[in-house]
């Protein structure tokens, strides 16, 4: 039997690439957006934060997701 926690972790993904599917389906972001990248990506925008009071993690994940919307 495997971990209680990787079936949850697969269901969050799972779950995650719906919402982006359902998202982009709606034409509210570009499609072909995978969770995991994007989980990542804004995982990795919040490293060290707490060690730099000049960079704001919000604002840059505020870019990232304006950058998720379809072009006109």
């Amino acid at each position: 039997m495997g971990h209680p926690a990787r079936g949850k972790r697969a269901d969050a993904r799972r779950n995650e690439g719906a919402l982006l599917d359902v998202a982009a389906q709606a034409g509210e972001i570009r499609s072909g957006i995978d969770a995991y990248e994007l989980m990542r990506g804004v995982g990795n925008i919040c490293i060290g934060a707490e060690e730099d009071p000049r960079y704001d993690p919000r604002r840059v994940v505020e870019l990232l997701i304006a950058g998720l919307h379809r072009p006109d």
